[in-house]
């Protein structure tokens, strides 16, 4: 752990990769550091903060982001969904970079099995080719390393940065008609983007990123069993042998041909602008302007910067899951949770314990059954959360819903679930944590990789942050402790082999740590 007195000019003189030249005065290439030093920062101010939790104010603040960039435009994420919030932005992207050459655009995926409907080869080719820089962290189907993924969240310029429990998809921005986050960022600016943008370049440069391959259309000669000549008169231009194997080659090349051509045909639409996307970008442009009034920017002084380690075979991998219980430690009145996932382990149910045994008050905000539709870590979420619940810990299950005049379209259903997707802890109303981490054996013992940003010592900001929180109260009810809540019943056998797989899961997981 370091303490980082450096100022933004130094920065911006010293420690970022060329991203630019010339008249922007863009930071001059520089090493990266190696050593763990740069994983917890501690930055003195100024800074100037805000919490973003609406999803058009969201959006919108990373459209301006675009827009102002000068130098570059970094971002990372676990999902990337190619849905109309995945079409914004990449289109903002795309239209800067035609805009401004000279601004340096780099996206840092994680790149799972193929599980959502995320950006593929395709469309990462799409980008490439409008000049945005693109690289995969952890790809493959190794077994050893697959459950390894990157759960860090990070949009940043040269300027300013956003990080919290927010990726790119419509769930995230209030766009989805059946299923919605509310969530929390925290928007940046000072000479703290340097810690973010020097984590960022250890990821860039790690070799546990590889840069994605490029779709090739389907190759006739390596279908074919038999060798083939040219021949204008067929539709590939080739003579397929007629026989039952050569019939066989050739359809199944045209097949391929067709898919390859799909995917290239719906990729390039995925960067192309239509009648949808602008009136979308028209709506959250006019919610966030309201939403906007509702947001005061914060002048703070000292801020921590935290960040797991790129390799997750390195000695020192966990980072964020180590600092978050010193940091609740350090309560002497309350500790806030808000996080939809809450499996805390045998020696962090033990801390618990003995905070509330030492007068502190402990309370929690989570998902009920009804507000998420992850009914195996819900379940487990609920089992624990009623099991500290009944040694004193204050628990609330959240069913919000949001009114449909801040949605960005007016026809999307009334009856979308929203879910709390935030991973935030206040301490004494005093100290904020607002970061990526999940309170289960993925995110606190180093399977993800996560971040978190401390606001340290501002009763003001704070104050703001469990204003925020005790509005979802109001759309949350007490735990029952003494029976079932509403809903929370498992209705199928399958539904019972998911939450006691998961539970074998945890179960492994207390073992090894």
């Amino acid at each position: 752990m370091k303490k980082t007195l450096t100022g933004l000019f130094f920065w911006m003189t010293c420690t970022m990769p060329s991203m630019g030249q010339g008249q922007f005065n863009c930071p001059a290439e520089s090493p990266v550091r190696r050593d763990d030093s740069a994983l917890y920062q501690i930055v003195a101010g100024p800074h100037q903060i805000r919490l973003v939790d609406e999803g058009a104010l969201a959006m919108q603040l990373r459209l301006d982001m675009i827009e102002r960039a000068q130098c570059f435009i970094l971002l990372e994420y676990i999902i990337y969904y190619t849905d109309e919030a995945g079409r914004m932005v990449a289109q903002a992207l795309i239209a800067k970079k035609r805009k401004s050459p000279h601004v340096r655009i780099r996206l840092l995926l994680d790149s799972p099995p193929p599980v959502w409907v995320m950006l593929d080869d395709y469309h990462v080719s799409e980008l490439i080719k409008n000049g945005i820089e693109v690289r995969y962290y952890n790809p493959g189907w190794n077994l050893r390393n697959v459950t390894h993924r990157n759960h860090r969240k990070l949009f940043m310029t040269e300027q300013e940065a956003i990080t919290g429990g927010r990726n790119i998809g419509n769930h995230y921005f209030d766009l989805s008609d059946a299923f919605n986050f509310d969530d929390r960022e925290l928007w940046i600016k000072g000479p703290g983007l340097g810690a973010l943008a020097e984590v960022f370049e250890m990821y860039w440069q790690s070799n546990r990123v590889k840069i994605p391959r490029w779709p090739l259309p389907p190759n006739p000669h390596t279908l074919s069993r038999e060798p083939l000549i040219p021949d204008s008169t067929d539709e590939t231009g080739l003579f397929w042998p007629p026989t039952d194997a050569g019939m066989t080659d050739k359809s199944r090349f045209l097949a391929l041909q067709a898919v390859y051509a799909e995917k290239k045909k719906y990729a390039h639409h995925f960067i192309t602008p239509d009648e949808r996307d602008r009136y979308l970008r028209s709506r959250i442009l006019e919610i966030a302007t309201l939403q906007n009034a509702l947001q005061p920017v914060f002048v703070v002084d000292t801020l921590s910067f935290i960040s797991d380690h790129p390799d997750f075979h390195h000695p020192n991998a966990n980072v964020t899951g180590l600092a978050a219980y010193p940091f609740m430690r350090t309560a002497r009145d309350s500790v806030w949770l808000e996080n939809g996932y809450f499996i805390p382990q045998k020696a962090e149910k033990r801390m618990i314990r003995e905070w509330m045994k030492q007068g502190v008050k402990v309370r929690l905000l989570t998902n009920s059954r009804a507000s998420t539709n992850e009914f195996a870590p819900n379940t487990l979420t609920q089992w624990r959360a009623k099991e500290l619940g009944r040694d004193g810990m204050g628990v609330w299950l959240y069913y919000g819903k949001i009114p449909t005049n801040q949605l960005p379209d007016s026809t999307f259903s009334q009856h979308a679930v929203w879910t709390t997707h935030a991973k935030t802890i206040l301490v004494d109303n005093r100290d904020v944590w607002i970061g990526t981490m999940n309170f289960d054996p993925r995110s606190v013992r180093r399977l993800n990789a996560e971040m978190a940003i401390i606001v340290h010592n501002n009763p003001i900001f704070a104050q703001h942050v469990s204003k925020h929180l005790y509005e979802r109260l109001t759309q949350s009810q007490p735990m029952n402790m003494s029976g079932p809540d509403a809903r929370e019943r498992l209705r199928s056998a399958k539904q019972w082999f998911k939450v006691l797989f998961l539970h074998f899961g945890v179960a492994v997981a207390e073992s090894q740590f």
